[in-house]
């Protein structure tokens, strides 16, 4: 199929493989200011795994944010307490209990879905056949409609400008 064939079969792809890229810069940059965040928090005081989840040799320390579930609820209450505080201080205008990372994967996630919905004229696809295959096919699928159009002649990637 032609290039001209695939943007008139769907119009608005382009637009969401665009806004897309952009969701998932964002969501990236977020991500990293928030676990740096987080792992500072961790790295000045010590939050330990509950002793129920412990394994026979390790060091019961948590120093990464994805595995701060382990902590019991008095250390998580106190932890999660020091990163909202921080996010204020980091000047995020979020609502309470609320982090910028998971908002910002969030909306990467709905641009994901307006993708796959913009090129269901071309494959029949939709979320949700796509999620039910399994996420490492969600992914491919979402990433081949991202390289189809990136790789169009003429194509433009979209600008970031500081606000």
């Amino acid at each position: 199929m032609k290039p001209q064939d695939i943007l008139k079969k769907a119009p608005d792809l382009k637009e969401a493989v665009n806004a897309l890229l952009l969701a998932k810069t964002y969501a990236i940059a977020e991500r990293k200011r928030i676990d740096a965040m987080q792992r500072t928090i961790l790295q000045n005081d010590v939050y330990t795994i509950r002793p129920e989840y412990r394994r026979e040799g390790q060091d019961p320390r948590i120093t990464d944010p994805k595995v701060s579930y382990l902590m019991d609820d008095e250390q998580f209450m106190k932890y999660h307490t020091l990163c909202q505080d921080q996010i204020v201080a980091m000047g995020y205008n979020v609502p309470k209990d609320h982090c910028p990372a998971l908002i910002a994967e969030r909306i990467q996630t709905e641009a994901e879905h307006l993708v796959i919905e913009c090129a269901e004229p071309l494959t029949g696809l939709k979320v949700n056949q796509l999620l039910c295959n399994g996420m490492d096919n969600y992914h491919k699928y979402v990433d081949l409609c991202c390289k189809m159009i990136v790789s169009m002649p003429g194509y433009v990637a979209p600008q970031l400008t500081k606000a």
